[in-house]
């Protein structure tokens, strides 16, 4: 038996590991402090009971999105009466893209139910989503996403209450048992579904040109469904804040719900998890409790939240939030610049192996150029930050880093012989790498515009796959004055998402490629996908672009 002095000895161990650990922690402090703060702005979510609009078939159909389409069929009013022993399986359609929290009640219609009976829910975002065979699921993510249920009912009549949250639009109910003495059927089904967008019905706007306007329209109903208790990447999949997703979507916010509030939640739950060396994670969980999956990290999310933060104290005027999380943004930039030589060059392999960049969904894009573009331009919005809380003394040597950086990006990536910016070590040219360089902009206007127009001429060029990096596409044409192709572009991508019958804006846009999944599973890409809401962005904030576009 061990001692009563091992105990103790141990113990004593233990608690000085601890307050090491603590001490270690450069954000130790504060983050209590910032995680109190977080919880006290986490938004009360509003409820709103919605009902199935009609019974749908979902039908193939080589020209519609992903080769199948939904064809309303009648019976919707009569659902209450009809026995579901017979008709085996329905498919209804809510009218437009929820999330929330399904209810489903079922009646006798004649005997007694003498066996449970067997029923199986899937929802679906898109048609293609319903009829998906997940039985021999092969893809990179939980098969847990998919959005299926299989539940047995001890006894009718019942009221179903669905455990998980669902998102979509679409709703396949199918019997898989159930006793051959008696009959039942489906007497209501009710969605209740969720957000913390308070009085979104009234963001809608209308605009000379009706696809500009269908557009609008799309990305508010896009940011209402992932503002949840944070700004939700998806809700979906992986219902989760990101910090990528984030900057995004307060911009968005920034023109229509102006919900400070939760981007102020955000940016203090992730300031809360970052690690002991005060890096941030690229995403938190709220549940069980709030907490950052370990390594999770992403170059060039961290120095995007140095820009949130910008855009936030800009649009709130909540200079207290922007003193209380100056430090960790400056953090970022300075922790990310020990990856960087005398000559001025990021060591992205060295820093890869604690997390590198992402851009793009695209696998063969190489992020180095783009990456050493982005750290340029967070360099540059955290000077515009310290400017707006009168902390430029602590950003001066800021400056020279800047040029540093910039120097050896322009002697070292730019070929001057294709007027391109190059990357890695096989010299890729990709759109992701000319777009960053554009935005830390360090160049001439001149040859700034230049580089765009030549990508979008080079054949080879590695192109963006995702609504994301089409984000920062238009605004770097509008940094060139290339507005005309800036709304070209806006509504060539968006707007194709549309035409394809999106509800809301999608994960994943491929124009030539409907089934494009960095999953290996498309089914399980998410189809309401917050870093894709920004169009709204773009049509409020630069209308002489945007709303009277033709």
């Amino acid at each position: 038996m061990l001692s009563t002095k091992y105990y103790l000895y141990l113990f004593t161990a233990l608690l000085f590991l601890f307050k090491t650990a603590k001490s270690q922690d450069l954000f130790a402090k504060q983050k209590e402090a910032w995680l109190k703060i977080a919880e006290q702005y986490q938004p009360k979510l509003e409820y709103e009971a919605v009902a199935p609009k009609s019974i749908v078939n979902i039908v193939k159909d080589e020209n519609a999105f992903q080769g199948y389409k939904a064809v309303k069929v009648n019976g919707l009013d009569s659902l209450n009466h009809q026995s579901f022993n017979k008709l085996s399986q329905v498919i209804v359609d809510f009218g437009a893209h929820y999330t929330g929290y399904c209810e489903i009640d079922f009646k006798i219609l004649k005997g007694t139910a003498d066996a449970p009976t067997r029923l199986k829910f899937t929802f679906g975002e898109v048609p293609s989503e319903i009829m998906a065979v997940t039985e021999k699921y092969t893809g990179v993510l939980s098969k847990g996403w998919t959005q299926e249920e299989i539940i047995n009912i001890e006894s009718i009549p019942y009221q179903l209450k669905l455990p998980r949250r669902v998102a979509g639009r679409y709703l396949k109910i199918e019997l898989l048992g159930a006793s051959p003495w008696f009959e039942f059927a489906i007497d209501k089904i009710t969605l209740n579904t969720t957000t913390s967008a308070s009085g979104w019905a009234n963001q809608f706007r209308k605009f000379d040109d009706p696809l500009i306007t269908k557009i609008d329209s799309v990305s508010v109903l896009t940011l209402k469904e992932c503002m949840q208790t944070v700004f939700e990447d998806g809700p979906k999949r992986d219902q989760r804040l990101w910090i990528g997703d984030l900057y995004l979507q307060s911009l968005a916010n920034n023109y229509s719900f102006k919900s400070h509030d939760l981007t102020k939640r955000s940016l203090y739950l992730l300031a809360a998890l970052s690690d002991s060396l005060g890096y941030l994670p690229s995403n938190v969980f709220e549940k069980p409790y709030p907490h950052a999956q370990k390594g999770a990290h992403i170059i060039d999310y961290s120095l995007l939240y140095i820009a949130t933060l910008k855009e936030y104290v800009s649009f709130s005027k909540d200079l207290n939030t922007g003193n209380d999380l100056w430090p960790l943004a400056l953090h970022q930039f300075n922790y990310l610049m020990k990856f960087v030589n005398q000559e001025g060059k990021f060591n992205y392999a060295e820093a890869n192996k604690n997390g590198g960049s992402f851009f793009d969904w695209h696998p063969d894009l190489d992020k180095e150029t783009a990456t050493q573009a982005i750290l340029i331009f967070a360099a540059k919005e955290l000077i515009s930050l310290a400017k707006s809380l009168d902390k430029v003394k602590e950003v001066e040597a800021i400056q020279a880093k800047i040029s540093l950086l910039a120097n050896y990006l322009i002697s070292h990536n730019f070929d001057e012989k294709q007027r391109l910016f190059v990357s890695g070590a096989k010299n890729q040219v990709s759109y992701a790498s000319q777009i960053w360089v554009v935005l830390a902009d360090i160049l001439p206007k001149k040859t700034a515009k230049e580089i765009l127009i030549n990508v979008s001429r080079y054949k080879n060029a590695v192109k963006p796959v995702t609504p994301y990096l089409h984000h920062y596409y238009v605004q770097a044409l509008i940094n060139t004055k290339q507005n005309a192709a800036a709304a070209e572009l806006l509504k060539q991508h968006w707007g194709s998402m549309i035409q394809k019958g999106a509800d809301t804006f999608w994960e994943v846009n491929v124009v030539d490629n409907d089934f494009s999944s960095p999953y290996n599973f498309y089914p399980i890409n998410s189809y309401c996908h917050a870093w894709s809401c920004t169009p709204m962005y773009f049509i409020r904030k630069y209308p002489e672009i945007f709303q009277k576009s033709k």
